[in-house]
């Protein structure tokens, strides 16, 4: 039912673009370093407003799903690049925000309620779910320009990320394995909800056009 929505070249576009958005370049981590700041000074002063702008200007579900994109595409490149991208991506979250949590290690922590809110449940999964489902329909759809904003706020990705950067900073391993569990989780929902929109939406055209994307970003680089 979802393949109408690959009929045409403003689909086809939106699949070639969210491959390009996905690279791991300058610009990409640049953004992803300064989200991590961000976000990590909203939690150590408790302002859930500085969290939030931080979550919009994250990168991180590119990556993310480009990966879903490629598992239901069956491409081995794609999907190696892809989970190298989420892999690396999310190391530089945690990185970011130890170091600007060592930085600022003599401030107050004051938001440790926005911290242990961060907890594994069902509930979070079935919400990054929804979520993975909005974002993959809104990509393919070319409506993503308003949508993603909403599921990057509404999905904690880079904030689990920067929790336990922090949580490494105060040499608290418990919560660090809390948080990277909170993240897998949502990290999980939103790989699986975008491998089945992208498997139902033209698994056929969408590869042929993945493949093409993947072999001339090969050359130019």
């Amino acid at each position: 039912m979802f393949k109408i929505f690959l009929k045409n070249s403003r689909e086809f576009k939106a699949i070639e673009e969210l491959i390009e958005e996905s690279r791991i370049d300058f610009d990409f981590i640049l953004n992803l370093v300064i989200s991590s700041f961000i976000i990590t000074i909203g939690l150590v002063v408790g302002q859930i407003p500085i969290v939030i702008g931080g979550m919009l200007i994250a990168p991180l579900l590119f990556p993310i799903l480009s990966l879903g994109l490629s598992l239901a595409t069956f491409n081995l490149k794609g999907i190696r690049r892809a989970f190298l991208g989420v892999v690396i991506a999310s190391s530089i979250g945690i990185a970011a925000s130890y170091f600007i949590a060592n930085f600022l290690e003599g401030a107050e922590f004051r938001g440790q309620n926005i911290l242990i809110s961060l907890t594994p449940s069902f509930l979070g999964f079935v919400v990054a779910f929804l979520s993975g489902i909005s974002a993959a329909y809104a990509w393919i759809k070319k409506d993503y320009s308003v949508i993603l904003p909403g599921v990057a706020i509404v999905v904690a990705l880079v904030p689990p990320l920067c929790a336990a950067g922090i949580a490494l900073a105060v040499s608290d391993r418990q919560l660090f394995e809390n948080f990277i569990l909170v993240y897998f989780l949502n990290l999980i929902g939103i790989v699986l909800a975008s491998f089945l929109v992208f498997l139902f939406a033209g698994i056929s055209k969408v590869k042929k056009i993945e493949q093409v994307v993947l072999e001339k970003e090969e050359k130019v680089e």
